[in-house]
């Protein structure tokens, strides 16, 4: 899951056309990101996004939205807001929430969002641009050989 930090603050300082182009740019940006034709990137609401990453193990998961979130950073889109004091960058930049699991009984896709969510507001509370991983879920990491 990926949510563009501030975005209602962008969109009230810029406008509604200027959110409408960001969200393209961010939405072009994170689809680019992604190499395989299985991997799914998705609006998921407002400013949040979700991508689907199959047979994907953690690792993996947190490379692809390290290179999301520093691709939407590396944007440059200005977002100097007058009503936001201490504003961490001076460009949008995305938080993330990552989780994985091999489905089961116990790990459906209903749990699997919800502990993606999870760790895109621990992001969110831990500074905003930036990655977590879920501690939710039993994700699995590869075999180092």
């Amino acid at each position: 899951m990926c949510d563009l930090d501030y975005f209602k603050i962008y969109n009230n300082t810029y406008g509604h056309q200027a959110g409408d182009d960001c969200l393209r740019l961010v939405a072009q940006t994170i689809r680019r990101s992604l190499d395989r034709p299985a991997d799914v990137p998705a609006r998921y609401g407002g400013e949040e996004f979700a991508v689907m990453l199959p047979e994907t193990d953690a690792s993996a998961a947190v490379v692809v939205a390290e290179q999301i979130r520093a691709k939407v950073k590396d944007l440059n889109i200005v977002f100097n807001p007058e009503s936001l004091d201490g504003l961490p960058n001076y460009v949008v930049t995305i938080s993330l929430g990552i989780a994985s699991v091999i489905p089961d009984e116990e790990n459906d896709a209903v749990t699997l969002l919800l502990a993606t969510d999870e760790a895109l507001y621990d992001s969110k509370r831990q500074g905003r641009d930036r990655l977590t991983m879920s501690t939710l879920l039993n994700f699995r990491f590869a075999a180092v050989n």
